[in-house]
């Protein structure tokens, strides 16, 4: 008896365990597939200089990065109209770094089918012509060598969909990706009142002229503290629909180099309310090469700046020398 109650143990334990190994097998199938369907890969290859950047959205409008010198610039393009200004070579370098890293690639759909098929299919993941992102990455030599189109995020928000011109495939990678994705300019502009990716000089005593006026008199030589104050503040915003009043006050700076800066401030008013209004203009020294003195030249951001900003470089400027 206890010879027949014994096998019946073992027999049930043994179809216990093959229960639960089918159970495994059966478990190890979705990941395997998973597997498959999973590359490591970096968006952008590691031994590439990048000189140029390029993100196009259809309704937003055109945002290029170029490499100028030591610096960076931007260009913002909409509807024929475009904004110039000094861009951050700090964020442009995270990104450059962050493209170069390897990520997982999962593809999500093979594409295989007919062209309205796969038209279909990217427009499923906003990776349409209507909705995509484009990125492009440029050489030293101009010569395009990346371009991914990013569309829509997954319901987790931790994955976003790409592809591209040479696989006919959907992937999803890391969302961190789209903190970059940014056209419109305020993300990438240097937001210093005196862009630091341009000023040649940093002490009092390194510069050739800093002075001001409130109205049409002669300028007015400005003391050591405005100048250092003036080089620690930051605009809030670039603003392109305003409505200007009267100028109140200028300011002119010549680095050690010879670069003039010219920095008007109006008082205006914008959707977000009245504010005032500073507008910088550049004449490059000839230490710049060619197409980076072309580009300074052609610098043409409004910024909005508080209240108390405005209020704080008039209270310095008033500080006699």
């Amino acid at each position: 008896m206890k010879n027949i109650k014994y096998n019946k143990t073992l027999a049930v334990q043994i179809l216990i365990f093959l229960f639960l190994a089918i159970l495994f097998l059966i478990s190890l199938k979705p990941s395997e597939s998973r597997n498959k369907n999973m590359t490591k890969s970096a968006l952008l290859n590691s031994k590439y200089e990048i000189s140029k950047i390029s993100i196009f959205n259809k309704s937003t409008g055109q945002l290029d990065l170029i490499q100028y010198d030591s610096f960076w610039g931007g260009i913002y393009t909409k509807e024929e109209k475009s904004v110039y200004f000094p861009a951050r070579k700090k964020i442009i370098d995270e990104f450059i770094d962050y493209s170069k890293k390897i990520i997982d690639l999962n593809k999500i759909v093979s594409l295989k089918s007919s062209q309205k098929e796969i038209e279909k299919t990217y427009k499923t993941y906003a990776l349409d012509e209507e909705n995509q992102i484009a990125l492009s990455f440029f050489d030293k030599s101009g010569q395009c060598i990346s371009k991914i189109y990013f569309g829509a995020m997954n319901q987790s928000l931790d994955q976003i969909f790409i592809r591209t011109d040479k696989n006919l495939a959907v992937f999803s990678v890391d969302s961190k990706i789209a903190d970059y994705l940014e056209i419109k300019p305020d993300f990438w502009c240097e937001p210093n009142l005196i862009p630091e990716g341009i000023f040649k000089s940093s002490a009092f005593s390194e510069i050739q002229n800093f002075s001001y006026r409130t109205d049409f008199s002669d300028f007015i030589n400005a003391s050591e503290t405005a100048y250092d104050k003036f080089l620690s503040l930051r605009f809030s915003e670039i603003v392109t629909d305003f409505v200007p009043k009267e100028k109140t006050l200028e300011l002119r700076l010549s680095d050690g180099t010879g670069t003039e800066y010219h920095a008007d401030f109006f008082s205006a008013r914008t959707k977000n309310g009245d504010c005032y209004i500073f507008s910088l203009k550049i004449t490059p020294s000839m230490l710049f090469s060619k197409d980076a003195g072309e580009f300074l030249k052609k610098i043409n951001y409004s910024c909005s700046i508080s209240q108390w900003t405005y209020s704080t470089i008039i209270e310095n400027l008033k500080k006699r020398p």
